[in-house]
């Protein structure tokens, strides 16, 4: 078995500063918050398993408020209870994003910001749901959604949410953007038959 050569390795940080800063960052303010949100927006005596829905509390009104909630699934409520499954989905993730980081090229920021944003959002979703059981949430858009077929499948109002949520969303963006950017391979020049 042959272990990575050094040079191997340098293509996870050399020139990829940027995608480490903007994890460290993303990866505090999501926690921060939650953290000041027990103290500012959760209600007193809360149970996750008994408690009923908590009390909006308006920052602007009728378009963004702060309401408490704890997400036992993923997005949506998605797989709800499967804490470790989801745990293992979020740590493979995480390796997948360790691949993508070790083919970008340092000039690619816009690919390692976006990196940046998804790990952030990961690492502070799997820490949450490794030490509590579930994801704190927090973040709430209080209108409801405009009448569709093709969102149907989304609730009236918008799922509660938090800041590891939106850097995964905005962050997945950003890749996928930074995907389409790729310049093509030049295709091999034809050569003519000979006559």
């Amino acid at each position: 078995m042959t272990t990575p050569s050094r040079f191997q390795l340098q293509s996870l940080y050399q020139g990829k500063m940027l995608f480490y800063v903007v994890t460290l960052i993303g990866l505090i303010a999501d926690l921060a918050t939650k953290v000041w949100a027990e103290g500012a927006v959760r209600p007193n005596g809360y149970d996750p398993l008994t408690s009923p829905g908590t009390p909006v509390i308006p920052v602007f009104e009728g378009v963004l408020a702060w309401k408490w909630a704890v997400n036992f699934g993923a997005a949506f409520s998605f797989m709800s209870g499967q804490v470790l499954l989801l745990s293992v989905i979020g740590i493979l993730a995480l390796v997948a994003l360790g691949f993508y980081l070790y083919i970008a090229r340092p000039e690619e920021k816009t690919m390692l910001f976006g990196l940046g944003l998804v790990a952030s959002g990961a690492i502070g979703n799997i820490w949450d749901r490794l030490n509590f059981g579930w994801v704190r949430d927090f973040i709430y858009f209080d209108f409801d959604l405009p009448g569709h077929t093709l969102t149907s499948w989304i609730p009236k109002r918008y799922p509660v949410f938090n800041v590891a949520d939106i850097a995964i969303l905005v962050g997945a963006v950003l890749i996928v953007v930074a995907s389409s950017r790729q310049p093509k391979p030049a295709a091999a020049p034809e050569t003519k038959a000979a006559s």
